[in-house]
Parts: structure tokens; C-alpha cells; sequence
């Protein structure tokens, strides 16, 4: 009978074999399951807010949340990221969200210095018929937010609000797109000539654009001086999340041990979205770099971003908050403390 039974058994090597296997596929499940749990636990803190009544004509509250491209990787990262760990809190809490994806060191910078220059002027960016519409409801009594998703979203972003503070720049850049957008037009009148003078017209054009691009590069930091800070309220409460991503073969060990813990980011991720939800721990922005602006991410960045010729002038890379100026500017900035946020580890 035990010899029977003995020949259906595997061998030494297909044991070894299935017994890796099995401890992979149980460390993986039970890390899932765990970060699941996790997310549950979060979600039930903050479902009592879905539950609260609104006025007819009220509004929810409202948050605008920037997804951006770590270096050297894709938007998918930011956007499976709060897909998976940041999204499921917000609804459960029945929180309005808006996103605004970018790639590519400059995109976001762009986006943001835009939209403080609009505000700054009185520039609206809503349409008459919304106008009308929003003249009717009823704004939330809760506080907006802004979220960020890592160092390099943060950075983009405050050097976004330096540039739409600065109205050189920013004239210089509206003149730069008027530019472009009249050498659209004229290419697009020229269309309808032979193929030899649209091959040579466009040639132009490319040559223009080239040109027009070069005299104001978005993913430079430029000179600009700092006067006086940014008005207190002027922007709404930032919420920074980190954006762990890191790349590389000779980093495998590191990124299994990552992948092997997903309920650590899930913890950390899920205690500063329960902050943002409930509207509290909001401290004034730090006079210092450091953890509480994600300074450890730079870390994980791939070399070749610190191995250019002009990485001082580059958003990614440039020194941050090394000025007086600089740190008085931002100051009246407020965000919301992840430091306290982090809690005990679910058990």
C-alpha cells in the first residue's frame, strides 16, 4: 500500500518545485487580502459622510487631483495607484473628484501656472452656460483640496504657482502659443497649393515652431525674482501622497520586497485619504525640505535624471526650498500633515 502510494508522489525536484510555488502564491494572497482589508478599514471611517443630507441645490465637495508621470515611467502608474488605493475611499465618503493627467517634465508646470495666472487676473476658465448654471446651486460648505501624487508632481506644481505668479513669463508664454497657433493657421491655408510648396511651407513652419518652443522651455526653471508669497486661501488645502516607483534590474530585490507588501502602501496611502476626507491635521507649509514633502523619492528616480548637463535648471532635479525667499513665497500654503496620518498597521 505505501509503495502505491509512494509512486504517485512527486519527486525531490517537483517537491522543491511546488513548495516554492505554494509560497509565493500564499504570500501574494495573503498581502492582497490584507491590503483589502485595509481599504475596508478606511472606507467604513469615512462612509458616514455618504450618509449625511444636502440641500437640494448643493453642491458635493469637490476635489482636483493631478496625475502625472513619474520619471523614466508612464501615467499608468499614477493612475493605477489611485485607482486602486486613493478612488475607493473618496466614494465611499461620496466625495466629487476631477482628474488632470499629464506626462513629460513641463506638462504639469504648464497646466498649473495657466490656471493661477487665470485666477490671478480674473480670467474665467467656465463657460456662460455654466456660469448660469453654478449662479443657481448651492456651493459645498466643505473645503476643496487639491491632490497631488509624488515628488515630481509636487515639485511641478509649486514651481506651476511661481510661474503664474510671474507675469513675464506667463507673457511671454501666451505670446509663444499665439505664435504657434498662427503658424497653424497659415499651414492650413497653405494646404490647398501643390505638394511642392506645402512640402517647403511646412518645413517653414516646423522650423518656426522649433524656434518658438526653444525660447521658452517649460521643463527649465527659469530666473525669475520672487516678490512678496502667495495670498493666504489663494489655493485650496494640498494632500501629498507618495508615489513609490522604482525601476531598474539591479533594484529587484528591493521591488519584489515592494510587491510582497502592498499593504504598507495601502496603509500609508489610505490614512492621509481619510485626512483629506475628514478635512483635518492641516498644518501651514514646511520651511524645510523633507519627509513631509516626499524628499526620499528622489532616491528611486532613475540616474539619468541627476547625470544631466543641466539638472540644476531642470524641475525635476533643480534645488528646492534652499532660498529664503523661496520658503517666505509658499508659507501661506497649507497641506495636509501625512506624518500624522500614518497609523498603526492593520493587524
Amino acid at each position: 500500500m505505501l509503495k502505491t502510494i509512494k509512486s504517485y508522489m512527486p519527486g525531490r525536484n517537483m517537491s522543491i518545485f511546488l513548495g516554492f510555488v505554494a509560497g509565493i502564491s500564499g504570500a501574494i494572497y495573503y498581502d492582497r487580502r490584507q491590503k483589502n482589508l485595509i481599504i475596508e478599514k478606511y472606507c467604513s471611517q469615512v462612509r458616514h459622510l455618504a450618509d449625511q443630507p444636502m440641500a437640494p441645490l448643493e453642491l458635493p465637495r469637490k476635489l482636483k487631483v493631478y496625475l502625472h508621470g513619474p520619471p523614466g515611467d508612464g501615467i499608468y502608474v499614477a493612475r493605477e495607484e489611485f485607482e486602486e488605493y486613493i478612488r475607493p475611499i473618496f466614494n465611499a465618503a461620496a466625495i466629487e473628484f476631477e482628474t488632470v493627467e499629464s506626462k513629460g517634465e513641463g506638462n504639469l508646470l504648464e497646466q498649473v501656472a495657466r490656471t493661477v495666472y487665470n485666477k490671478r487676473h480674473n480670467i474665467s476658465e467656465v463657460s456662460e452656460p455654466e456660469k448660469n448654471l453654478l449662479s443657481v446651486l448651492k456651493p459645498s460648505v466643505d473645503p476643496p483640496a487639491i491632490v497631488l501624487l509624488g515628488r515630481h508632481a509636487l515639485k511641478e506644481f509649486l514651481y506651476g504657482v511661481r510661474y503664474g505668479f510671474s507675469d513675464d513669463i506667463m507673457k511671454r508664454k501666451l505670446e509663444t502659443e499665439k505664435l504657434e497657433a498662427n503658424n497653424k493657421e497659415e499651414k492650413e491655408e497653405k494646404e490647398g497649393k501643390d505638394d511642392k510648396d506645402d512640402k517647403e511651407d511646412s518645413n517653414d513652419t516646423k522650423n518656426d515652431k522649433k524656434i518658438s518652443k526653444n525660447e521658452v522651455d517649460s521643463s527649465l526653471i527659469e530666473a525669475s525674482p520672487l516678490t512678496g508669497q502667495v495670498p493666504p486661501k489663494f489655493l485650496d488645502t494640498i494632500a501629498i501622497f507618495p508615489l513609490p516607483n522604482l525601476l531598474g534590474f539591479s533594484n529587484t530585490p528591493k521591488r519584489l520586497s515592494r510587491f510582497f507588501k502592498r499593504r504598507e502602501l495601502a496603509d500609508e496611502l489610505g490614512a492621509i485619504a481619510v485626512n483629506v476626507a475628514l478635512s483635518r491635521d492641516v498644518t501651514k507649509f514646511p520651511k524645510q525640505d523633507g519627509t513631509l514633502l516626499l524628499a526620499e523619492e528622489e532616491t528611486d528616480w532613475p540616474k539619468q535624471f541627476f547625470t544631466r548637463s543641466d539638472l540644476e535648471n531642470r524641475i525635476w532635479t533643480a534645488p528646492f526650498l534652499q532660498d529664503s525667499d523661496e520658503i517666505r513665497f509658499f508659507e501661506n500654503i497649507d497641506i495636509f500633515d501625512s506624518t500624522k496620518a500614518k497609523q498603526d498597521k492593520y493587524e
